[in-house]
């Protein structure tokens, strides 16, 4: 297979890199054969709903701080505390709410937009991005300076640095002909290539480190893939990659060193449309959801999957966050009805 062409350097500089030594993992996944069955059952969780007076558009979650955060239909931002069960009035945001989270300053990014706020006290600092469009999508802090990508065209998208009380963004890296992938986690951006062969898609998975603005790490999916591509998750403690094509039964590649490749069905019923679910970057613990199957969570070291009972079903799932050590889920659906969809904490046994 041909290697791709990519660009990538700091802003006034470009040049084409090969292969780089990078991390421990091997860097070609040689196949994908499946789908591998996984071994289905259903389980009682201990569940709690989080009355949140009105319906939730979107929630974050400190580690740090065991705190959740929710913005309601009218706007309002309000913590939920763990701990005691407590919650407070923190504000009014038009912005949604990220889980890109500084913990240690205790500073929050919005979803989508170039603006950040303290945890205390709560209100948002907007600053310029130049040029003022395309796509924007924040991506992780490192001691109070936030990085975040900018589309610039279809497949050109430049690593922007943010430093606190700055009044702009500034250009920082660029790329070409590379999307991003998810799953960023300082110092590495993860990006994703395709080429067309006779055989079909072949997949390629860069690591960027943003200290040099150079790849460190590729790791090239030598089998074309079995479906259109979808979405590209990297887990980067996991040393994991995960694939979502749109193929009826072979519609998840999961990758990890210590396995190799395999192809799983996110589908608990056949051609149901699960949509995948990454409930964090850190845990190989994934959801799949769809009207007909509700809710599953797919464990790739047990080789299961945990239908969750009927009752927790909804309309949509419009968001999703386990907490690092796997032990709580929190949900927001949409149910069925009428009436505010409050929150949903779920307790789940070590895994």
């Amino acid at each position: 297979m041909g290697k791709l062409f990519v660009w990538i350097g700091i802003i006034g500089l470009a040049w084409t890199l090969p292969a780089w030594a990078g991390f421990s993992y091997v860097n070609r996944c040689g196949g994908g054969e499946g789908p591998h069955p996984l071994i289905n059952f259903s389980q009682d969780f201990p569940a709690k709903w989080i009355e949140t007076e009105a319906s939730v558009q979107d929630f974050s979650f400190s580690e740090k701080r065991d705190e959740l955060l929710y913005r309601t239909t009218s706007n309002n931002v309000k913590a939920y505390y763990h701990s005691d069960g407590s919650k407070a009035e923190m504000g009014y945001s038009r912005y949604p709410l990220s889980q890109v989270i500084d913990e240690d300053l205790g500073l929050l990014a919005a979803q989508g937009f170039p603006a950040y706020s303290d945890f205390d006290p709560f209100g948002w600092k907007v600053f310029n991005v130049r040029p003022t469009r395309g796509g924007y999508q924040n991506l992780f802090w490192e001691k109070g300076t936030l990085y975040s990508l900018k589309r610039r065209s279809s497949d050109h998208y430049d690593i922007y640095q943010y430093r606190k009380g700055a009044a702009s963004s500034q250009p920082h890296c660029w790329t070409s002909n590379l999307y991003p992938a998810e799953g960023h986690a300082y110092p590495y951006v993860y990006y994703y290539g395709q080429e067309s062969d006779y055989y079909g898609i072949h997949l390629v998975v860069y690591t960027v480190d943003v200290r040099s603005c150079q790849i460190v790490h590729e790791l090239e999916f030598g089998e074309p893939l079995a479906g259109r591509l979808q979405e590209v998750h990297v887990f980067p403690s996991l040393k994991a990659v995960a694939v979502k094509v749109d193929h009826p039964e072979t519609n998840l590649l999961w990758y990890q060193s210590v396995q190799g490749c395999a192809y799983y069905n996110l589908n608990a019923t056949p051609n149901s449309g699960s949509r995948l679910m990454v409930l964090n970057h850190e845990n190989s613990l994934l959801g799949s959801f769809s009207l007909r199957d509700g809710l599953s969570l797919i464990d790739f070291s047990a080789q299961s999957r945990t239908r969750v009972p009927a009752f927790l079903q909804a309309k949509a799932m419009r968001g999703a966050y386990l907490t690092r050590d796997g032990r709580r889920l929190y949900l927001n659906p949409e149910a069925n009805g009428e009436g505010p969809h409050p929150l949903l904490e779920l307790t789940l046994p070590s895994h």
